[in-house]
């Protein structure tokens, strides 16, 4: 076998960026056979195959050919589409791109192609062993080849023992072979994550088109190669008797650790009868909207389907889990984001970043997806291909936020989509409603180069307070103004720990060494999205180590603090909207024994979106009165 014909080959230049950066790329080749007798055209991966072993060797009928040299799965995508052909000429003029249907092709002298009668091999590692472990890991999965490894390791097996067990479920039916990036033309797609923007760049085998939307999982081309789960289509809608996941009774299958209050029960009751494909929770911060979800969750447990609660951020999902461990305890579950050490978790009931979730395909039969309105989901449309593309056909997806955006409100009032309201938290008080108060401050604008009037920053540079119009103030002035700074978050303080809220990353230090000399002997400490010590340090936050915890809007979602007071700085600023506003205030408050707390927001003015976070926070408490979930 020849160096390009050993299944990977490398040191393709791929154009990834705009500015034409080159990096190296690899191609995944398989083996095209045909079968003389037949016509009939057939594939495996070329790390599969042992070129030296003729069909004599093999057993295998004379009439089967093999092409040389391997190539990328992309170029025989369109030969395995005809069913048979009379000649290897035709299928040399096809992937040249002439004859019947030639489009594009390899672009390869005839002369250069080589027909040989060859028998294949396939790796001799033992699969009785480890097919029950990659049969549960592959199930309702698409792998891409760079993955094969990582599965490899994860399944305790060899890397050609799982391209053997990929291969063999292609030939029984249960997987199928993709390019990873397919089609031609306007019709050229990501078969990963659905997307049509690809960057183009010159290869070794003609143009090559990457997905960069989807490169956070492990970038794909159209010289890899995607496996696809595939099953006979079942829809989500089926409902066949009950089955008992590893033999737990179905009545055990949820052991609610608490009781749910009366608006808890009021949702819970509306979820699961509900029978359409999508529903939107709006819920308080606060609210346990997620534990209204358990009833319909155990309902399709129940049932032997598959259930996945998504989430955009790697902190809601680490919040989450251990609920779930507590109400389903007897369940096979699995965590997947971008820290967990396990990439193909077999798990029934799955909790996951919303981008781990673009490595399913039909795979749930119900999507729970909390905080839709959250970054990255947001701002990244693939992250909405992959949830839908995650869906069973007839399944149905039940959508949880405090904080909808329009289009989703508009669907729910026209009933496109289901629409259940929780404005009350479970121990019936009322949501705090921020306060604005009008503070001098250094001018945000100004901040990132801004200086404290003692003290240092935590990078230990020294720095003097600067004012909103930009003049550096010292003596009884900067005394005045930092003392009153100081005498307001002291009050706020004494009503438990502070969590502090910046705009920006730069902020943190910033504020951090602002606030040390203000708040002499209070533990004051922070933390932001790129931190190398953030996991660290939420810990700490959590178990009391802090009085005060500065932070961008990393933890505005997806964390519950006893006794915390929330203070937003600069919160007329541009990076904080109505949601976000909304989003930080409901740290407050969220414990039954401490249900009140502070929601301050420090600005030199009251800006529109500080304006309708305060009314929309009103409303929730107005709602939750009417219908008389809240004491008062």
């Amino acid at each position: 076998m020849t160096s390009d014909e050993k299944g990977f080959i490398g040191e393709t230049s791929n154009f990834l960026t705009r500015e034409n950066t080159y990096v190296l790329g690899k191609a995944m080749l398989f083996r095209l056979f045909w079968d003389e007798k037949t016509g009939k055209t057939f594939s495996w991966p070329a790390i599969l195959v042992d070129a030296d072993r003729q069909s004599e060797d093999g057993g295998l009928p004379r009439s089967l050919w093999c092409l040389s040299p391997a190539v990328p799965y992309f170029f025989l995508e369109d030969i395995h589409k005809r069913s048979s052909y009379a000649s290897k000429e035709k299928i040399i003029n096809k992937l040249n791109g002439r004859g019947e249907g030639g489009a594009g092709g390899y672009g390869r002298e005839a002369g250069s192609w080589k027909w040989e009668p060859r028998g294949v091999a396939f790796s001799s590692a033992p699969l009785h062993s480890t097919a029950y472990h990659l049969s549960t890991r592959t199930s309702q999965r698409q792998i891409a080849d760079t993955e094969v490894l990582r599965l490899a390791r994860e399944s305790g097996c060899s890397e050609a023992a799982v391209w053997l067990f990929l291969q063999r479920e292609v030939e029984e039916g249960r997987g199928v072979w993709l390019a990873a990036v397919g089609g031609s033309g306007w019709n050229r797609v990501c078969r990963r994550c659905g997307c049509r923007s690809l960057a183009e760049w010159p290869s070794h085998f003609g143009w090559g088109y990457t997905c960069n939307d989807c490169a956070a999982l492990g970038a794909v081309s159209s010289l890899n190669v995607l496996w696809r789960y595939q099953e006979e289509v079942r829809t989500a809608g089926d409902r066949s008797a009950k089955v008992s996941p590893e033999g737990v009774p179905p009545d055990d299958v949820l052991v609610m650790p608490f009781a749910l209050s009366q608006a808890q029960e009021m949702a819970s009751r509306e979820v699961e009868s509900f029978e359409g494909n999508r529903m939107l929770i709006w819920a308080a911060c606060g609210a346990g909207k997620t534990e209204v979800c358990f009833a319909r969750i155990a309902r399709a447990l129940q049932e032997g389907k598959r259930v996945l609660f998504a989430a955009p951020r790697r902190d809601v999902i680490s919040d989450i889990v251990p609920r779930l461990e507590a109400a389903f305890p007897q369940v096979e579950k699995t965590m997947l984001s971008g820290a967990s050490a396990e990439r193909f978790g077999g798990g029934r009931l799955v909790a996951a970043t919303t981008h781990q979730v673009a490595r399913f395909f039909r795979a749930f039969d119900l999507i729970v997806l909390d905080e839709l309105d959250a970054y990255p989901f947001t701002a990244e449309a693939f992250l909405h291909r992959a949830l839908d593309q995650a869906l069973r056909p007839g399944g149905c997806m039940i959508c949880l936020t405090a904080t909808p955006h329009r289009e989703i409100l508009r669907d729910a009032r026209a009933k496109r989509c289901g629409l259940v309201q929780l404005p009350a938290r479970y121990h019936r008080k009322p949501l705090p409603v921020p306060l604005w108060q009008k503070c001098p401050l250094p001018s945000w604008e100004e901040g990132r180069s801004g200086q404290t009037t003692s003290g240092r920053t935590a990078s230990g540079g020294t720095t003097s307070w600067r004012t909103t119009s930009g003049g550096t103030t010292s003596g009884r002035t900067t005394s005045r103004r930092t003392r009153n700074l100081g005498v307001i978050l002291e009050g706020v303080g004494d009503q438990g720990r502070i969590l502090f809220f910046v705009p920006r990353v730069a902020d943190v230090t910033l504020w951090i060494g602002w606030l040390n000399p203000l708040l002499p002997g209070r533990r004051i400490g922070g933390s932001w999205s790129s931190d190398p010590e953030r996991a660290a340090k939420v810990e700490a936050l959590k178990a009391g180590e802090f009085d005060v915890f500065v932070t961008t809007t990393i933890l505005e979602r997806g964390i519950t603090l006893d006794n915390v007071q929330v203070v937003v700085v600069w919160a007329d600023h541009p990076l904080f909207d109505e949601r976000t506003l909304v989003q930080m205030a409901g740290r407050a408050g969220r414990k039954r024994d401490n249900p009140y707390g502070s929601v301050l927001f420090l600005a030199e003015r009251c800006s529109k979106a500080m304006e309708e976070a305060r009314r929309w926070i009103m409303e929730q408490n107005g709602l939750a009165q009417k219908l008389g979930l809240i004491d008062l």
